[in-house]
């Protein structure tokens, strides 16, 4: 496989949604983005974060393979969130992901209580992005457990009108740019 880099344009949208769509069941749980959150946050979390299109794609990263999107790296809605998504584990290479990194160290600083950086998410599990990120010098700042629940394990019962356990999504490990404030 030989990926190359191109910056994301309007006319990639459609791509993204089914690079998101082929990708979903080639993992053994949910990694990437589902489309909802591709079209929610492309129209409604732009707008609402007072984004242009353009201010929104510069912080997108396509990498292709003969003509297919391979990975995606993207900053979420202008608060600096970075995500590093794959069309399957095998993509998920050392050089790719640090080009990657690269990409979201130059197109993704965001600024946040007054500090310019980033956070990149990294899903449980994801062993190189983590520890790539870790040697690049981000900061592992949050693993979120309160309100959050591995996907591997089964939901407990409804009980009454509330529901006990608030989503079903896998954990994440946060790292952010070790230049900001961010923690």
């Amino acid at each position: 496989m030989k990926v190359h880099f191109r910056n994301y344009n309007r006319k990639d949208f459609r791509r993204v949604r089914d690079f998101l769509v082929d990708s979903f069941p080639r993992f053994a749980r949910p990694r990437n983005w589902l489309i909802d959150r591709w079209n929610f946050v492309s129209e409604v979390g732009r707008i609402m974060n007072r984004l242009s299109e353009s201010q929104w794609a510069d912080g997108i990263g396509l990498w292709e393979d003969s003509g297919r999107i391979a990975a995606i790296a993207n900053e979420e809605e202008g608060k600096g969130d970075v995500f590093l998504q794959f069309a399957s584990p095998g993509v998920m290479t050392e050089p790719l992901v640090r080009e990657m990194l690269s990409f979201a160290d130059s197109h993704c600083i965001r600024p946040r209580k007054g500090d310019p950086g980033y956070m990149l998410r990294v899903p449980d599990g994801d062993d190189l992005p983590a520890r790539l990120a870790a040697e690049q010098g981000l900061v592992k700042t949050f693993s979120p457990t309160a309100g959050w629940r591995s996907i591997d394990s089964d939901p407990p019962p409804i009980t009454g009108k509330s529901l006990t356990w608030p989503c079903w999504v896998p954990r994440e490990t946060w790292f952010h740019s070790p230049r900001s404030g961010w923690t």
